[in-house]
């Protein structure tokens, strides 16, 4: 069975078998959650976009998107509540496309209201998320796929931020 199929057997009331089960229990946390499957509203919250963490990241970020010039995708930084503080896209229609989806500065992507995602999910476990296409709670997001990581304080191990790659899911 493919992960669309199972996200429609998920939502149908049934338990699908052929899921990761990092993502099925996030499934499960974004029901708990009362995420809209077919739209949750990505909010915009008043976040500081200048912090310090952002101020160090964006450097090495800025580098790394060198890297991705010309390959269709997006870099993020998100404070440790899921709010973007910071991003770069590669090409004008991909940046139009995101811009709609609310995946831009202020736009919050815990988990809690925006379901499984790259970002919400990796701050929500505190490990490395992959989320490919069907596999994001809210079917608008399908069509791309997520990696993201959270960051931590190199002394006290608090999370400070996540780092972000999105790109289309056929990509």
């Amino acid at each position: 069975m493919d992960t669309s199929t199972a996200w429609e057997r998920f939502h149908a009331g049934e338990e699908p078998g052929d899921v990761r089960g990092e993502v099925l229990t996030s499934w499960r946390r974004s029901r708990s959650s009362g995420v809209d499957p077919e739209y949750a509203d990505v909010p915009y919250v008043e976040t500081e976009l200048d912090t310090h963490f952002t101020r160090v990241a964006t450097p090495i970020m800025e580098r790394m998107a060198q890297l991705l010039v010309g390959d269709r995708s997006c870099l993020a930084l998100a404070d440790p509540h899921g709010s973007v503080t910071w991003r770069w896209v590669s090409e004008p229609m991909l940046r139009g496309t995101l811009d709609r989806l609310s995946v831009a500065e202020g736009f919050c992507w815990d988990e809690e209201r925006v379901g499984t995602n790259g970002l919400g999910t990796a701050l929500e476990t505190g490990t490395i998320a992959v989320v490919r296409g069907s596999e994001h709670f809210v079917h608008r997001f399908h069509e791309f796929t997520c990696v993201a990581a959270p960051v931590r304080h190199p002394v006290t191990r608090r999370t400070v931020g996540a780092v972000n790659v999105t790109c289309r899911a056929e990509h």
